[in-house]
C-alpha cells in the first residue's frame, strides 16, 4: 500500500492524480484497514457491582498466532427509553487486563454507585507493524 500512495501522490501541488490512481489508493486504504480488524463481538455485561472487577475471558472466536492484538471497544447503555437512568450508564469504565491467543479480559469500574445495564461491544485488531 505505502508503494502505491508513493507512486500516485505527490507533495508537489503541481502533480495531480486522476480519479482512478485517487480511488485505487482509497480502496487499497479501505482493505489495509479493514484486514487488520481480526473479530469483534458484543458481551453483556449488566451491572458493574462497584470497585473493580475482572471480566471475561471473552473469547475471540478465533486462534491468532500470538498475542500481537489490541482491543478496541465501548461500554453500551441498553437502557430503552432514556430517561434519568441513562446517566447511571456513563459512570462506567474498562481497561484491558490479559490477552491470550484466543481470548481477552478487561477489568471494568465506576466511579458512582448506581446500577447500570451495559454491553461491551468491541473488536480485536492486529497490529503488522
Amino acid at each position: 500500500m505505502n508503494e502505491l500512495i508513493i507512486a500516485n501522490l505527490s507533495s508537489s501541488p503541481a502533480d495531480k492524480i486522476t480519479a482512478l490512481e485517487h480511488n485505487e489508493v482509497a480502496r487499497e486504504s479501505v482493505e489495509y484497514i479493514t484486514g487488520q480488524v481480526v473479530a469483534g463481538g458484543s458481551v453483556p455485561i449488566g451491572n458493574i457491582l462497584g470497585g473493580d472487577n475482572n471480566f471475561g475471558p471473552i473469547s475471540l472466536g478465533v486462534t491468532l498466532p500470538d498475542t500481537n492484538y489490541g482491543i478496541v471497544g465501548h461500554l453500551t447503555s441498553l437502557i430503552a427509553g432514556g430517561g434519568n437512568q441513562w446517566d447511571y450508564d456513563n459512570d462506567g469504565v474498562w481497561q484491558l487486563a490479559a490477552k491470550t491467543t484466543t481470548s481477552f479480559t478487561i477489568r471494568l469500574g465506576e466511579w458512582a454507585g448506581h446500577g447500570q445495564n451495559l454491553n461491551f461491544d468491541w473488536l480485536a485488531i492486529i497490529d503488522q507493524v
